[in-house]
């Protein structure tokens, strides 16, 4: 079956967060960079503020925390791309602190983290992942990259749309700078990305992966 097809500006929303790493809107994202053989978990604390959704006609509602994230922490692997967010997160923390309208850096041997204000446009879909929701697989318009987990695709009132409305964010960019690569939807790289959404007690609850398509 031809999985369906996404455009490289949609946004998926994995629980409540503030960190985007194209296409994914969350809390928690792990990097996992085979070709360097490494993982990356990078993550926010806990933000106040609860997420309802309701998916019934085409129309969805969420509720977002407003509250504005100061910093961020960084979990590094460099001896397995596959490690698992329990060990990833009891290895050493680096702490970036953020400050409003101010990009920051985190360099990790050859690695660079780039962590930039950005305004992130609604377009017309709403996609969210929750555990409800069935497995579904996703295509990346125009890149060699699909999205797998339980999500559900609806949307936006007509008034969100008609209003052109924006949503303020830390966009994350991850660079190999010994070899000039980045690792995003145009990448030729070997990598990954997995959003995820934690309970209080940092426990994954569900899990959405962006992977490249595997030629047949």
């Amino acid at each position: 079956m031809t999985p369906l097809e996404l455009s490289r500006d949609d946004c998926i929303y994995v629980g409540i967060g503030s960190l985007y790493g194209a296409p994914f809107l969350c809390s928690h994202l792990i990097y996992r960079l085979f070709d360097l053989n490494c993982a990356l978990l990078i993550y926010h604390e806990a933000v106040s503020g609860g997420a309802t959704v309701n998916s019934c006609d085409n129309v969805s509602l969420i509720a977002t925390s407003v509250r504005p994230v100061t910093s961020i922490h960084v979990h590094c692997s460099f001896k397995s791309a596959s490690a698992d967010f329990a060990d990833l997160l009891n290895l050493p923390s680096t702490r970036v602190s953020l400050t409003a309208n101010n990009p920051a850096t985190a360099d990790f041997n050859d690695l660079s983290i780039q962590i930039e204000p950005f305004v992130l446009p609604f377009t017309e879909k709403l996609i969210m992942a929750c555990e409800p929701f069935p497995p579904r697989e996703f295509r990346i318009a125009q890149s060699a990259f699909h999205v797998n987990g339980p999500l559900d695709v609806s949307s936006w009132p007509a008034k969100v749309q008609a209003g052109n409305l924006k949503q303020r964010c830390w966009k994350l960019l991850v660079n190999f700078t010994k070899h000039k690569t980045s690792y995003n939807l145009k990448s030729e790289c070997d990598w990954s990305l997995t959003a995820l959404d934690v309970d209080e007690c940092s426990r994954p609850t569900l899990e959405v992966t962006l992977r490249k398509v595997i030629a047949k």
